[in-house]
């Protein structure tokens, strides 16, 4: 849940995310722009990313990830995350796995009008990725990568 917080410390529901049942909801970190949060589930041992709307303080869930092997079948929970402070790669902690994993994030991404597709640009690697975005699990096949783009910046919603 998100609040306002007045200034005598009164609090002011504003918004509310719904994560999957068993997520377990742990930390949230966001990116240095703003526009971006990754959430952390213990009980799951998932990362979720999200689009963070500051106008009216709104998530939108646009993937999750495993923070542990798939064939990893004894208890883990996911305890610690944290961002680099340029934004690149974002780190959490396992706790029964015991180890620390690394997400290694594009410079931008977005989602086509339909949200059909997510094309990520790749700064360091001077190229794009193109997906195909399962709309009722929000999980991502790879349908063409190392498209050239020198020092892609941004990508913005497209039709």
């Amino acid at each position: 849940m998100v609040y306002d917080v007045s200034d005598d410390g009164k609090l002011t529901a504003v918004s509310r995310y719904k994560c999957e049942d068993g997520f377990g909801t742990r930390h949230i970190v966001f990116h240095p722009n703003g526009n971006y949060a990754y959430l952390l589930g213990e009980l799951s041992s998932k990362l979720e990313v999200l689009k963070y709307n500051s106008k009216d303080a709104s998530f939108k869930h646009l993937q999750t990830l495993k923070t542990i092997p798939e064939d990893w079948t004894a208890h883990n929970g996911a305890a610690a995350i944290r961002i680099s402070n340029d934004g690149k790669f974002v780190y959490t902690s396992n706790r029964g796995e015991n180890t620390i994993a690394v997400f290694d994030f594009p410079r931008d991404f977005n989602l086509n009008q339909d949200e059909n597709y997510l094309l990520a640009s790749n700064q360091n690697s001077d190229n794009l990725t193109l997906y195909k975005r399962n709309p009722s699990t929000g999980k991502l096949t790879l349908l063409q990568k190392d498209v050239s783009c020198p020092e892609p910046v941004c990508v913005m919603k497209w039709k």
